[in-house]
């Protein structure tokens, strides 16, 4: 733990050194390559950091869009020092107070114009505040001066790496929770609006004693990416001491924080540390600080409560009614309560650092289910430590004059063709009087309509839907087709082949079955009654929402069948891995087998 070193970088030359002298915030540095590659321990690490500071400091340099994110941050420092030396009357262009569309939050900021603190004082910052959803496209872009407007490429790879990267950190927070698969992510979605913005940032130098730049708070997002070059982010240690230290700004390295709606979603498992900014320590309180950050917030119609599943049951209940209100209500009212206009009073300081108070959000009360039961704890925790094969369901759209057939390679978007999806279970279950197989899918799913049109167009026999079975060698398909807000058309990255019913099936398989789905049934209280399943009340702890539907399929044809010796892919411990050694009998040194007594007629 502590800080890390690092090469410099070419922002970092000709500084200052940061004080060495003074006490610095121990934060742990987290590898982005390593997440990525879904390093168990660096995940495990991840996530107890979210439970604790909720800091860190995550290491860019070891992956392709680390370092991209990198350089872009590089190159936005030096705009920004042409943005903020630009003539007034064009920084006022973007005035985020008399620009429609701005919400009186997005655009350009004056300096002094926010309370610090409960007596009024006033910050020491001038910002410029971009829109995703305007970089991106999602919305008609507010007014900017030329120069942002002739560098919007370069915002925009800014944007969608961090986006990209942010992502990753929620899929693994979401993995970590075990709550259903895509939750976090799917509630940040880069083509939905959303207040999620890149903010450039300028305070001027503060030599003498350190002043307040910005004043304590939490960020009100879901995680923050920070650059910044000279000190000046402070956060409180934890324990009795309740002290403020400096974080030490890292080459190569961005700053990391998680933010209050991922607490709320989380009912307090997770964290969102308080924080502060004031001028650099030592001889950096004589230089401009600049400072480029990207929040990551929730869509704007998503409702800040708490989420249902996995390990959230398990906080404490709270019988105290819980104010629901959207993302964007609630960090709107968090930057226009702190404004120091002739409206502010001392008391919009402890507003705007809290929730916001029941008499002015309606609210109704939140029905909150009860703990998990420890039987389905014991097996969550029982069958991630067994090993599952992986295996991807295929189909394809319901035939039209526009569908490929088996001798046709669509030319436009695959996925305007064909399904596929990560099986979440897969086995065989009989050989007589049929060859059957059964699946089940996370709803909602294109895979399960698909086959819900197999089961009602009376096609059966014909196969409908072709299950791969995988081989150690395409970990790479079972993760893109397990993420499709990450991959949205894995078919242009991973080659396949055609059934003769057209249907895609992946070469170098472990094996591939064309099957004729027989019957489906949803997991919920109805779907088990249809099974001849009678759950009596209460006895279910979860929602009555179908999360899951289980399939039953007649093999059809075995499509393919590798070579003898070939590795399958397995998934064990949220890990794809596949067999060691076989374990030698001899080795095993097992008693001897006790004869059994046959019985006597």
């Amino acid at each position: 733990m502590g800080d890390v070193a690092a090469e410099p970088l070419a922002s970092f030359q000709g500084l200052p050194p940061f004080p060495d002298n003074i006490p610095t915030a121990p934060l742990v540095t987290l590898s982005l390559a390593k997440l990525q590659a879904n390093d168990p321990q660096e995940v495990a690490e991840f996530f107890k950091i979210g439970k604790g500071l909720g800091f860190f400091y995550l290491d860019l340099r070891g992956c392709d869009n680390g370092r991209q994110l990198l350089h872009d941050a590089e190159a936005l420092l030096e705009l920004q020092k042409q943005y903020f030396d630009l003539p007034l009357e064009e920084k006022r262009i973007s005035d985020r107070e008399t620009v429609p569309g701005s919400d009186g939050f997005f655009g350009w900021k004056a300096l002094g114009t926010l309370a610090v603190d409960k007596t009024g004082k006033t910050d020491r910052n001038e910002q410029l505040t971009v829109k995703k959803d305007d970089i991106v496209g999602n919305t008609a872009p507010l007014p900017v001066p030329e120069l942002i407007r002739n560098n919007m490429p370069l915002l925009k790879s800014f944007a969608t790496n961090a986006f990209d990267i942010v992502q990753v950190m929620l899929t693994h927070l979401n993995d970590q929770l075990e709550l259903a698969p895509g939750t976090l992510p799917n509630m940040h979605r880069l083509y939905e609006e959303s207040g999620d913005h890149v903010r450039m940032l300028k305070a001027p130098p503060a030599p003498g004693e350190p002043s307040l730049s910005a004043g304590p708070h939490t960020d009100f997002g879901s995680l923050t990416v920070l650059f910044n070059w000279l000190g000046g982010l402070q956060v409180v240690l934890p324990g009795a001491s309740k002290e403020w230290v400096y974080v030490r700004p890292v080459p190569g390295c961005a700053i990391v924080n998680l933010g209050d709606a991922l607490v709320k979603f989380t009912a307090g498992l997770l964290r969102s540390n308080i924080h502060r900014v004031m001028s650099p320590p030592g001889n950096q309180a004589s230089l401009v600080r600049y400072s480029l950050v990207y929040f990551s917030r929730p869509e704007n119609a998503v409702v800040l409560k708490q989420i249902k599943g996995g390990l959230i049951d398990n906080q404490p209940i709270s019988e105290e009614p819980q104010e629901e209100f959207t993302a964007k209500q609630w960090f709107l009212r968090r930057a226009h309560l702190n404004k120091k206009n002739d409206n502010w009073k001392p008391e919009n300081w402890a507003k705007s650092r809290a929730p916001a108070p029941r008499s002015e959000l309606a609210t109704e009360p939140v029905r909150r289910k009860s703990a998990e039961p420890e039987v389905n704890s014991a097996m969550r925790s029982l069958f991630r430590r067994t090993a599952q094969p992986v295996a991807i369901l295929t189909s394809r759209h319901a035939p039209s004059s526009s569908t490929p057939t088996s001798s046709q390679t669509p030319a436009a978007n695959l996925e305007e063709y064909y399904h596929g999806a990560t099986l979440s279970s897969f086995t065989s279950i009989s050989l007589s009087p049929l060859p059957l197989v059964a699946f089940s899918l996370h709803l909602p799913s294109r895979a399960a309509q698909a086959i819900q049109h197999a089961l009602t167009s009376g096609i059966y026999p014909c196969p409908s839907v072709v299950v791969n079975i995988l081989s150690a060698s395409q970990a790479a398909i079972g993760r893109h087709f397990s993420r499709p807000d990450l991959w949205p058309n894995p078919w242009e990255m991973h080659n396949h082949d055609l059934t003769e019913e057209g249907i895609p099936l992946f070469p170098d398989s472990l094996g591939a079955v064309s099957c004729a789905p027989l019957t489906g049934f949803g997991l919920d209280r109805d779907g088990l009654k249809r099974m001849g399943i009678n759950v009596p009340q209460g006895m279910t702890y979860d929602s009555e929402e179908t999360t899951s539907e289980i399939f039953i399929a007649q093999v059809i044809r075995v499509e393919l069948e590798n070579t003898p010796g070939t590795l399958p892919l397995l998934y064990h411990e949220r890990v794809f891995k596949t067999i060691a050694e076989d374990i030698v009998e001899g080795d095993l040194k097992l008693p001897p087998p006790v004869p059994r007594e046959r019985a006597k007629a």
